[in-house]
């Protein structure tokens, strides 16, 4: 977990936020990725590209495997973007992190 926060600072973030309210490691986090995107500042599709990236792991050989982290983002959203960036986004984009050991 400590890599995946390493390598991807909207689940360091995410993570944070879980632990500050929840004391316990549960094996996985439920967090509005919308949410999270409008809190640091980044668009939410960078920020779920992000997240799916902590699926695999580069390693020293230069091959890919799995890091034991899987992505699911469970909850439609809709982006609504117009003319003159007036644009707002339906916050309903849930993800969820299961983490196997």
């Amino acid at each position: 977990m400590n890599r995946a926060a390493r390598k991807c600072p909207p689940f360091a973030v995410a993570a944070a936020a879980h632990f500050a309210k929840e004391q316990k490691n549960s094996g996985f986090l439920r967090f509005n990725v919308i949410e999270l995107a409008r809190q640091i500042g980044w668009e939410s599709g960078i920020v779920k590209r992000h997240l799916k990236q902590t699926e695999w792991l580069n390693d020293e050989k230069g091959a890919w495997r799995r890091t034991g982290i899987n992505v699911s983002f469970s909850d439609l959203g809709l982006r609504v973007r117009s003319r003159g960036n007036f644009g707002f986004i339906i916050p309903c984009y849930f993800f969820i992190l299961f983490i196997f050991s």
